[in-house]
Order: structure tokens, then sequence, then C-alpha cells
């Protein structure tokens, strides 16, 4: 079993020797259209600055002119909103050029992991047991990769409800990870948040983790022993949840097929404008996101259901 520190060494390493001669233009890059971005944003903010010591000096002399107070008005509300909104269109835009040029780079040391085909996997949604009633199933982003000879499925995806509507309601918003191991188990096991319904096909079963039992229940189709989730599977869930921003986290362990569902909160992208690519720290939210899977799979495939 490799430990993160020595798998982000490796990965560190793989960075420096075979990426930096097209990471450090891009950063350079990015360093430039940051330089232009702050100030193109505090030329607007100093236009606003400017309109309100105007409003003031009128103040001050007892000048009153609605329609110049309304246009004065108006520029310090759009110069504001616009120092602001520059910021946001910048970043968005480098993001999409970091995620369509740097990222492939970035992903495949990764354990192979490259782009995938989306909406591929409907099959083990269903399968799962996790989602009762979807019609759709919308992929934003799909990797596929290998980890010790494991298939691993990450998708960044949105399940809807079955309605009649342009914009139809999500049931499901974030990210799902499908694990396919080698051997099979005749069981289907269910990880859910506290008092959440499922099929009355599965009985619930008991944890000796006191902490875990006060977030989550665990079912099955058949008797699961109860030190499946002990402490180290525990601090795994935790650990996932974390590194995915996750708001909550179901697992369906069915046949030879993990599958993974956490919705999740906002989280600071990973191709974000104010951060150098050059500072290899702040690579470590990125590859925790992969360490933690692979911690998931040494895991299961040390200790069988």
């Amino acid at each position: 079993m490799m430990t993160d520190e020595i798998y982000k060494e490796e990965y560190y390493s793989h960075i420096r020797k075979n990426l930096s001669t097209l990471i450090i233009p891009f950063n350079n890059l990015r360093k430039k259209r940051l330089l232009k971005t702050i100030l193109l944003s505090l030329s607007f903010l100093f236009g606003g600055i400017i309109s309100v010591l105007a409003i003031c000096a009128f103040v001050v002399n007892n000048y009153y002119n609605p329609v110049v107070f309304a246009v004065i008005l108006f520029l310090i509300y759009t110069c504001f909103l616009k120092s602001i909104a520059v910021l946001i269109l910048a970043d968005r835009a480098y993001q999409k050029d970091f995620f369509e040029v740097i990222f492939p780079l970035l992903l495949f040391p990764v354990a192979k992991f490259k782009n995938w085909p989306k909406n591929q996997n409907t099959d083990a949604v269903i399968s799962s047991c996790l989602f009762k009633n979807f019609d759709t199933q919308d992929d934003s982003s799909c990797f596929f990769g290998y980890y010790r000879g494991i298939n691993v499925l990450l998708s960044e995806t949105r399940f809807t409800l079955p309605v009649r509507a342009v914009e139809k309601p999500s049931i499901f918003n974030g990210i799902t990870i499908q694990i396919e191991f080698k051997e099979s188990i005749r069981n289907h096991v269910l990880i859910v948040p506290k008092e959440e319904h499922v099929s009355s096909k599965f009985v619930k079963n008991s944890s000796d983790n006191e902490e875990f039992n006060k977030y989550l229940d665990i079912y099955s189709l058949s008797t699961v022993r109860s030190d499946f989730v002990d402490d180290e599977l525990w601090k795994i869930i935790k650990k996932m949840s974390l590194a995915y921003s996750a708001k909550d986290f179901k697992l369906s362990y069915r046949n030879n097929t993990v599958f993974i569902a956490m919705s999740q909160r906002k989280a600071k992208p990973f191709g974000y404008l104010f951060r150098s690519l050059l500072n290899l720290n702040n690579y470590d939210e990125f590859i925790d996101k992969f360490c933690v899977v692979f911690d998931l799979i040494d895991f299961i495939e040390k200790k069988k259901v």
C-alpha cells in the first residue's frame, strides 16, 4: 500500500521531470493575464472612487441636479460591478483554457486517467439502488483510469427528476466514483445518510463504530460483518468527503462494483487564476482526491465484506 506522501512525491517528481517545459509557458501566460485583469479591475474601481468623490464635492458645495446625480450614481454602480465582473470572467476564461491544455497533462500520471465518454454508466447508477427515481444523467466531465489493474471512473454529474419542465429539478449534483474490482461479492451493501429510506429488500446492519452510526446507516441483502465498518473505513469516508467538499456520502457495493455518490458544496476550482502552477503545494488538494480513492481500493482489497 503506497502512502499519500510517497505518491505525492512521485507525482511531483514526474511534474518536475516531464511537465515543467509545458507548464512554465502556460504559467507565464497566467501571470500576464492576471496582471492585465488586476489593472483593468483597478481602473474600474478607480473610476467608481472618482465618481464617489464627485458626489461628495457636489454635496459639500450644495449643488444638486437630479439628472447629474442619477448619472453619477449609475457610474458608481457600473464601475464597482465591472471591477468584480472582470475578475470573475477572467478566471472563468482561464479555467477553460487550463482544463483544455494543462489539466489532461496533470491527470494522466495519476493512474493513467484520461477523458472518457460521458453518460455511459447509467446502468451502474440504477443497479446501485442509491437513487430511486431519475430520468436524466448529465455528466459535465468524466475520467477513466486504472489503479493496480482496477478500473476507476470519476464523473462530475447531475441526475434530474422525471418531470415535464424546461429546467428539470436535480435530485443529485456532484461527484460519482465507480470502482470495478476483479473479484465479486455475493451481496449488495449500501451505506447511506442517517435515516435515508432504502428499499425494503435491504436489511439494516449494525456497525461497531459509534461515530459512523451517528451519521450513516449500513444496509445489505445479507448480513455484513459488523467490523467491516471499522475506524479505518470511517477515516477514509471522512477524508473522501473532505477532499471532494461533500455535503453527503452514499456508497453501494454490489457484485464487483463499488459506486460512490457525493453531492458537493461549492469548492474552489483547481485551475485558479490566482494560483501559481509552479508551486507544487498547490497540487495537494488535487492529488488528495485520487489518493483517498486508492486508499478505499486498498481497504476493500484487504478486507472483504
